[in-house]
Formats: C-alpha cells, sequence, structure tokens
C-alpha cells in the first residue's frame, strides 16, 4: 500500500460522500498517514488549505480517467494547472485517459458526434419552432455538449465523458507547464478493474512529428494509457 512507502496521503474529491467513505475506510483500516478533504480541483480556493496544511507534495494521481470527466477543455487546463501548482518542482503526476483512436472508442466518438451534429443543425434550422425544452434530455446533453465526448448515464442523469486523444492531452499538459516522461500502454478498457489490466508497452515520451507518429502508430493496440508526467 502506498500509505507504508509515503510521508502521508492526501485525497481530495468533489463528493462528501465518496470523503466520508474514504475517511471512515481509512479508520477502520487504522492508517495513520492518510485523510481525504473535500475539494474541487478545478477551484483553487477549495484546495488551497491542502498545500497551506501540508505542504507542497512529490507525487499527484488522477486515475480512473478522471480528468475525461471535467466538462470543458478550459476547466480540464485549470485542474492541470491546479495540480502544477501543488507540486514540488520536478514533482510527477501519474494520470490515466482513454485512448480515442482505439477502434471502439473511435467509432462510439464517431457516431456520437455525428447524432450531435445533426441535432445542432435541427435546432439551427427550427429555431423559431423548436425550443430547447422541447428536446429530450439525452439530446439537451448532445446538444450542449463538446465534440469527441460520449454521453454516459448514471442512476440520476445523463453526463458527458470526454475521450482524449495523447494530442489532445499533450497540448494540455504543456499549457499548464507539465512534460511527458513515459506512456505505459494497458490492455484494458475499464479503468475502474484496473486488475484487469495488463501493460502492453512502455514508451519513453520524445517531442517532435516523426516521435509522435510512431507513438501514434503503438497507441493504436491500446484502449487506454497511464503517462507519467514532470513538473517543469
Amino acid at each position: 500500500p502506498l500509505s507504508r512507502s509515503a510521508k502521508y496521503i492526501i485525497g481530495v474529491d468533489i463528493s462528501k460522500k465518496s470523503i466520508e467513505y474514504c475517511n471512515k475506510t481509512i479508520e477502520n483500516l487504522k492508517i495513520k498517514n492518510a485523510k481525504c478533504f473535500y475539494g474541487d480541483i478545478t477551484d483553487w480556493k477549495s484546495i488551497q488549505p491542502v498545500v497551506e496544511d501540508f505542504g507542497y507534495f512529490d507525487v499527484a494521481l488522477l486515475l480512473y480517467n478522471t480528468i475525461e470527466a471535467i466538462p470543458g477543455r478550459y476547466n480540464r487546463r485549470i485542474a492541470l494547472k491546479n495540480i502544477y501548482n501543488l507540486l514540488e518542482k520536478e514533482g510527477i503526476l501519474l494520470l490515466s485517459i482513454h485512448n480515442r483512436y482505439w477502434p471502439r472508442w473511435l467509432l462510439w466518438v464517431t457516431k456520437t458526434n455525428i447524432k450531435r451534429l445533426i441535432i445542432k443543425l435541427k435546432t439551427l434550422r427550427l429555431l423559431n419552432k423548436l425550443i430547447k425544452s422541447d428536446l429530450s434530455i439525452l439530446d439537451q446533453c448532445l446538444l450542449t455538449s463538446e465534440f469527441n465526448s460520449v454521453i454516459l448515464r448514471n442512476a440520476y442523469t445523463f453526463y458527458q465523458w470526454y475521450l482524449y486523444s495523447l494530442l489532445d492531452i499533450e497540448k494540455d499538459l504543456k499549457e499548464s507547464g507539465f512534460t511527458i516522461k513515459w506512456i505505459i500502454l494497458t490492455n484494458g478498457d475499464n479503468p475502474f478493474d484496473p486488475q484487469s489490466q495488463k501493460i502492453l508497452a512502455e514508451i519513453s515520451y520524445k517531442p517532435g512529428l516523426i516521435n509522435n507518429i510512431i507513438i501514434l502508430l503503438k497507441t493504436l493496440k491500446a484502449p487506454g494509457f497511464y503517462i507519467v508526467i514532470e513538473k517543469r
């Protein structure tokens, strides 16, 4: 467990129920150097107290493809920048994302994008006759969500999940001050079942068009990957 090799472990989540469950689990397992706090990673003021109480961190984990659940590229970049500000110099971020160009994901995204485009065109054409409330909840989500995101549903509502490509995440990380060091390809398509995943390859990342093409070809066989990133 991480608690045996770290001075302390701090978890931050926007769900208060998740925080309660996390802290209860920590208490039941009698882990002394771990604690979970409520906070919004897209709002620096809500997570700044963590830095004030514990200082800056050596490693940050953003797993389960969480970055893709944040709606809007602007908000995702804010989240990455806030993580950047939480880290020590040369600190490491490990995050996981889908591979949008894996055939199954590509087909899913393409179908969703086509549906989204059709709804947008219909809405523009019938603007005087069709108001937003006349659309189904699913159609409203498609209308307001960004391209290259898919629509998922939980017990309460529909929500969007953006599927990253390697080039997309590279741009967002660079904008936030990070440098990609390693890319770890996995064969699992469910980030919530890490036990089913096997490492297909570990790629040392080097910037440049030719290297990007080579990496892109290598990543086509992987539904997702983990990225090891360093604070510049």
